[in-house]
């Protein structure tokens, strides 16, 4: 320990004694959680003098101190909802990505999918040419028509 007030402040307090300093500050401030939240976790500096201002000091001494920090509190508060509402924008920019991930993931499992190719044969075959016929101008012209049919069948198919 320090023997004098000068090595006092000029040694670094060790944290517990800060998160000591912060609870007995924070605990006088109750009418402004956004401060006591904020000190509470430990201070660097003995706030023992602050407090006797708090509970002993003039009226306008107080005052001063208190609007000082409800201004502080206030702040602090503005800060949170700003906060908030930009996590809120985040948080719908997130899940309207999310949803057109999805989305996309979902076209693309479609679009992955085999899809049923159309039968190859869409004619049928024409009767075989038997070259029965007698006369040679009949037989003739039956095999220049099954000639044709399958022509056709072969383009179309």
């Amino acid at each position: 320990m320090a023997s004098s007030p000068e090595e006092a402040a000029a040694t670094p307090p060790d944290e517990e004694t800060k998160k000591a300093w912060g609870r007995a500050l924070a605990t006088e401030l109750d009418a402004l959680p956004n401060v006591a939240f904020g000190i509470s976790p430990g201070l660097d500096a003995d706030p023992a003098p602050l407090i006797q201002l708090l509970k002993y000091g003039s009226d306008a001494n107080r005052s001063a101190l208190h609007a000082a920090l409800r201004a502080c509190n206030d702040y602090i508060a503005y800060l949170r909802a700003e906060l908030e509402a930009k996590n809120n924008e985040l948080t719908d920019s997130l899940r309207a990505q999310v949803e057109l991930s999805k989305q996309f993931s979902e076209s693309i499992k479609t679009a992955a999918l085999p899809t049923k190719s159309a039968p190859r044969r869409q004619t049928s075959d024409p009767e075989k040419f038997s070259g029965s016929q007698k006369d040679p101008a009949e037989r003739q012209k039956a095999y220049t028509n099954w000639r044709s049919q399958i022509g056709r069948n072969l383009v179309t198919d």
